[in-house]
């Protein structure tokens, strides 16, 4: 396996995308209470976009809020790109979970 391979597969974001992963493969078979679970850990890989952010305006020594942000990423690094990049599948797909469940309950007729 290869270094970078090898750094990779030992992140807690690599394991939290497997197991989110894993939950929704199960959730597919209906096997009961895996969609929160996929939720939460698909939720806490993609947590990993605002740690690129965090990163990059920690990285230009600017003060953290929006202005920081901005102008730290007039210019992003290279990490910033790979880092949010990388996050950003499991945040869409805890977002979609979401918006799942959300459109679901809309739907469902109030219990009087």
């Amino acid at each position: 396996m290869g270094k970078v391979l090898k750094e990779q597969v030992q992140t807690p974001t690599f394991a939290f995308t497997c197991s989110g992963i894993l939950c929704l493969v199960l959730r597919a078979f209906r096997v009961p209470y895996t969609g929160p679970f996929a939720f939460i850990f698909l939720l806490l890989a993609g947590s990993g976009t605002a740690t690129a952010f965090w990163v990059e305006v920690q990285r230009d020594k600017e003060t953290w809020g929006w202005r920081g942000v901005i102008a730290a990423l007039k210019r992003p690094s290279r990490d910033f790109l790979v880092g949010f990049f990388f996050h950003l599948p499991q945040l869409m797909a805890a977002v979609l979970i979401a918006f799942y469940w959300w459109r679901r309950r809309k739907t469902q007729p109030a219990i009087p």
